[in-house]
């Protein structure tokens, strides 16, 4: 079944000296683009479109810091991410001293 977009929340991991960090999806839920008030014949409907898209795919949740300076920063954090945490830390060959923070991240993308 299909969807016009997602809310994606993830941890974002950053590393050491990169740029790069990985990511670890937490929830992907699909969406649907409800009743707009307008009609497609009125006069700038592809802009109150696009505005009202660009709204809808603007992310709700500001980013969450979990960990920095090498601690949690809730226990709570701890017990609910650090096996995840742990698993992608392995699959990338990184140590816990190699994070500089993580964050819990929402993305909205437009299905392509």
């Amino acid at each position: 079944m299909g969807c016009d977009y997602y809310i994606i929340t993830e941890l974002h991991i950053y590393y050491n000296n990169q740029v790069y960090y990985s990511t670890i999806e937490l929830s992907r839920e699909k969406c649907y683009f409800t009743d707009i008030d307008c009609d497609s014949d009125e006069e700038g409907y592809e802009e109150k479109i696009e505005k009202y898209k660009e709204y809808i795919l603007t992310p709700k949740m500001a980013p969450i810091i979990i960990y920095i300076n090498d601690n949690f920063t809730k226990l709570l954090f701890e017990t609910k991410y650090k096996e995840l945490i742990n698993t992608e830390l392995s699959i990338n060959n990184k140590k816990w001293l190699d994070i500089v923070k993580i964050e819990k991240v929402e993305t909205r993308h437009e299905r392509s």
